[in-house]
């Protein structure tokens, strides 16, 4: 079944693109961990840099808070897959 087959071409892009978004939530809280906890003067002010540029560039802020709460790379991507799996395309 060729619909069948397209399916499954499609959920395991989902896994990989969902791999990817784990590996980079890790990798950023990681990294994120290391900069916040950090009371050196160079991250410090590393630290404030970056939170003036989410301020200053438009939709910076969305784009910091969704990788933090691991919604980054594959939003929206599930639920166009588990449509198409239930027919609701």
């Amino acid at each position: 079944n060729p619909a069948a087959l397209g399916l499954v071409a499609q959920l395991q892009h989902y896994l990989d693109v969902q791999a990817l978004d784990q590996k980079a939530t890790i990798g950023f809280s990681d990294i994120a961990t290391r900069i916040f906890s950090s009371s050196q003067w160079p991250l410090a002010v590393l630290r404030q840099l970056g939170f003036l540029s989410l301020e200053l560039l438009p939709g910076g802020d969305q784009g910091f808070a969704r990788q933090a709460m691991g919604k980054g790379m594959a939003q929206g991507f599930s639920s166009a897959v588990a449509k198409r799996a239930y027919g609701h395309e």
